[in-house]
């Protein structure tokens, strides 16, 4: 009989990806995948069902995204944990592998030979991150999943700096699970490196339509986003993902932030969510505050200012030249996301300490669409966008996660950890905090509601901002 891969499945309420076929020989008919677990139809009507919860990699669940243990048989390096198949790697398109971090599903009654034979000529791909599935095989018996979202052909162009890594999560998430749902009609064309445009240009690119999305982050260009500067003002209340979440939902919907965004033609789809700031140096280490008097440190916005306030020197360098700039001297330090920025761009293979508490604050590089571009979607594909977006957030908040698991140890070992006690971290929050933020203000008022807008990101996790003294 022919071998299906139908469009969505429909069971008490859930929507799968697909059906995904199994050679006759295989003893079973065909696999959904589901939200509850994945059932196993035989050829006369019956059913198997998943004796274990679903699989999570990177420590992400994985609903409606699943392929029974059995058919993993095929990839690399198998182990065997009790009564089920556990992939110790998971292989990734165009090279590479990922390790799951949790026991998989397992199946009553898939311990034939037969099914064991025939699940070792299949491949199955996991791709990027968690956030979508793939899979293909070494005969034609299985396919693909069909379209979820049919529409027309289409290509977007995103332009992005640097190199893949765990900041850049969300875009190769929502890239892939865009291409999937619309079977391969909608393509995010991902430009690395600067291809089409350097990161200060990202929005002048944008207001063009020279490309339909991009990161562009703020204090590369403050002047042309002095509203979404507020997301680099210090110690913001922005200390669990959750709360860095509310945050920054809460700016891009302040009616100052989407002015000054549309006169780019630009819209935020989301934020990539940057973790807060440590700093990573050379030479003497600042082990009390006065210890970075006279220190050249790359930090922008609102962290530079608070770092000037103890007499160090800000510089807004691209994260692309801060390498070259801290081993050849012209910088003694950097302040980046943590862990991620740091080890992304290779600081840490110049540096000799890095600040383990200082928590200065953060900066804000959110993904972007055109206006003209996004209005041009047809309405299926706008929807698309919108159901993805806790998939790929998920994405990349977990990719933060999992490489400070990895690096923070690698850090401690190599370098020195400077760690501030709580009354030097109060004593730099009365220095550096609430006068930094209120030079902010007087500086933009005139232009937008800036008192209002820093009273939004306390208000959105139920604080209150100090009110102004007279």
């Amino acid at each position: 009989m022919p071998y299906h891969s139908g469009g969505l499945c429909t069971c008490s309420g859930w929507t799968s990806l697909g059906v995904v076929a199994l050679p006759p020989a295989f003893g079973f008919e065909v696999l959904v995948a589901s939200s509850h677990g994945n059932t196993l139809r035989t050829a006369s009507g019956s059913s198997r069902v998943p004796t274990r919860s679903p699989v999570t990699t990177f420590g992400h669940s994985l609903p409606h995204k699943m392929f029974p243990a059995s058919a993993w048989a095929a990839t690399t390096n198998v182990d065997t944990v009790g009564d089920g198949l556990v992939p110790s790697r998971w292989r990734v398109p165009g090279g590479g592998d990922v390790k799951p971090t949790a026991s998989p599903i397992t199946y009553a009654g898939l311990d034939s030979p037969e099914g064991r034979q025939h699940t070792r000529t299949m491949t199955f791909l996991k791709c990027v991150c968690g956030t979508a599935l793939c899979a293909a095989a070494a005969f034609g018996s299985v396919s693909l999943f069909a379209a979820e979202v049919v529409g027309p052909k289409l290509k977007w162009d995103v332009s992005l700096w640097g190199k893949p890594r765990p900041g850049t999560a969300l875009v190769d998430a929502l890239a892939a699970r865009v291409e999937d749902a619309t079977g391969g009609n909608w393509r995010f064309a991902l430009h690395y490196g600067e291809a089409v445009s350097k990161a200060r240009e990202n929005l002048d690119g944008i207001a063009i339509d020279a490309f339909q999305a991009a990161m562009v982050c703020n204090f590369y260009h403050p002047r042309k986003n002095p509203a979404l500067m507020v997301l680099t003002m210090p110690f913001l209340p922005m200390e669990t993902w959750e709360n860095n979440r509310r945050v920054r939902e809460a700016v891009y919907a302040h009616p100052a932030v989407k002015r000054e965004l549309a006169r780019w033609n630009a819209m935020a789809y989301t934020s990539t969510f940057l973790p807060q700031y440590e700093i990573l140096g050379r030479g003497e280490p600042p082990v009390d505050l006065d210890g970075w008097r006279g220190l050249t440190v790359r930090a922008g916005g609102g962290i530079g200012q608070a770092l000037k306030l103890l007499g160090a020197t800000p510089t807004s360098s691209t994260a692309t030249e801060v390498y070259t700039g801290v081993q050849q001297g012209t910088m003694d330090a950097a302040s980046f996301p943590f862990t991620y920025g740091h080890i992304s761009y290779r600081i840490h293979e110049v540096a000799e300490w890095f600040t383990g508490n200082l928590s200065p604050g953060t900066s804000d590089c959110p993904l972007v669409f055109s206006i003209t571009a996004f209005d041009a979607l047809p309405a299926q594909y706008k929807k698309l966008l919108v159901d993805v977006k806790e998939d790929v957030i998920a994405a990349q908040i977990q990719a933060y996660v999992d490489f400070d698991a990895e690096n923070l140890p690698m850090l401690a070992e190599n370098l020195q950890e400077i760690r501030y006690t709580e009354a030097q971290l109060a004593e730099l929050r009365a220095k550096a905090g609430e006068p930094v933020i209120e030079a902010w203000i007087d500086d933009n008022q005139d232009r937008f509601d800036a008192r209002g807008l820093v009273e939004s990101v306390f208000a959105a996790v139920g604080q209150s901002y100090p009110a102004k003294p007279d």
